[in-house]
């Protein structure tokens, strides 16, 4: 097929364009750059980027449109059913395509499990097939982080995906044979390779597009959670392991509505809550299961500097020798999950419920 020339200064193929910007891009969702218009229009003659594009020429420009044009098509080819899933795997795609930013966390597994390797020995790990802690790594690798879910949260909320759809994007993305980028942290340099077939999988079962988000947290989200951090506790919630009860449903509303703290700790708190009701089975009073965690940890906290006084008095040779069991407690993170419990409750609950340990 033939697609029609997006020429400066041809006003019939403009008007052809513009046609289809108006009417397809509001069906496909592949809106043109605005700042590509805008150039091709006269209205911005600044230098901008686009991806592989640098886009100073106006024969730059005209391709950079054409390439959108051609995905119009491509899109008016796909049954309408299953235009979605050719959506998602777009987007997917766009995400391997940009590459992934290895973490202070898999760049601290890949150090201590790999003897802090060059660049070029991690490679030759990932292509070795024999090494048997290179499907742990490219699994690493390879997974979904919350910067990547928040590009794909919008559109995942706005259709309607089942649990048996998760493999038709992905045979999409299967069909091509992706090239992705891992960049090292502090300028250490990136790899360039294929993805293998099974990480492109795990990568989609683990978007978990099929998870429906309550209409009343998406509400209280909506009315309560600020712009900025709205997507951010949405990407939570899909990644939660488990369904949320009435009571859950209820604590949560009240929570985004009464919680009166900085975005930092914020998170803090939703984090703390959310894998607290993954493990919370009975969920008839959570404020006494709250109070209950809340006293486990100052158990634990008693039990560290039980310790710490002791071993003030004792080496740790003797200790050991007298039968003293070593408690593996972090005083700092049980003092920290108590400050939590306190927020949270003083929060929900207010102070009439408040307990002092």
């Amino acid at each position: 097929m033939n697609y029609p020339a997006a020429s400066y200064g041809v006003s019939k193929d403009n008007m052809f364009c513009h046609s289809v910007l108006d009417t397809e891009s509001r069906k496909t969702g592949f809106p043109l750059p605005d700042r590509v218009e805008d150039k091709l229009r006269g209205n911005d003659r600044n230098e901008a980027s686009f991806g592989e594009f640098n886009p100073t020429t106006h024969e730059n420009l005209c391709n950079l449109r054409n390439l959108w044009i051609k995905k119009v098509y491509k899109m008016q080819k796909v049954k309408p059913d299953d235009r979605k899933y050719l959506l998602l795997a777009e987007k997917i795609e766009q995400i391997f395509r940009e590459g992934f930013v290895l973490s202070d966390d898999i760049t601290h597994y890949i150090d201590s499990t790999f003897s802090n390797p060059s660049i070029n020995e991690l490679e030759e790990i990932i292509n070795d097939e024999h090494n048997c802690e290179r499907d742990s790594l490219i699994e690493l690798l390879f997974f979904p982080d919350e910067s990547m879910q928040i590009k794909l949260e919008e559109f995942l909320e706005s259709e309607d995906f089942k649990k048996e759809d998760e493999e038709k994007p992905l045979n999409y993305i299967l069909n091509k044979k992706l090239k992705t980028e891992i960049h090292l942290p502090e300028g250490k340099g990136s790899l360039k390779f294929f993805v293998p077939e099974l990480s492109a999988a795990q990568f989609v079962f683990r978007l978990n597009i099929s998870k429906k988000l309550n209409k009343k947290l998406l509400k209280a989200i909506d009315k309560f959670v600020t712009e900025k951090c709205k997507i951010s506790v949405k990407v939570r919630l899909r990644n939660t392991r488990s369904e949320f009860s009435e009571n859950k449903i209820k604590f949560l509303c009240s929570f985004f509505e009464k919680i009166k703290v900085e975005e930092n700790y914020f998170f803090n708190c939703l984090d703390f809550i959310l894998d607290f009701f993954d493990r919370l089975k009975d969920d008839r009073n959570i404020l006494q299961f709250l109070l209950d965690k809340k006293e486990l940890y100052f158990q634990d906290l008693q039990k560290a500097v039980k310790f710490e006084e002791l071993l003030n008095k004792n080496n740790i040779e003797t200790l050991i020798s007298r039968g003293v069991r070593i408690p593996h407690i972090s005083k700092e993170d049980a003092m920290n999950k108590i400050v939590i419990i306190d927020t949270i409750i003083l929060a929900v609950y207010g102070k009439q419920y408040y307990s002092q340990l």
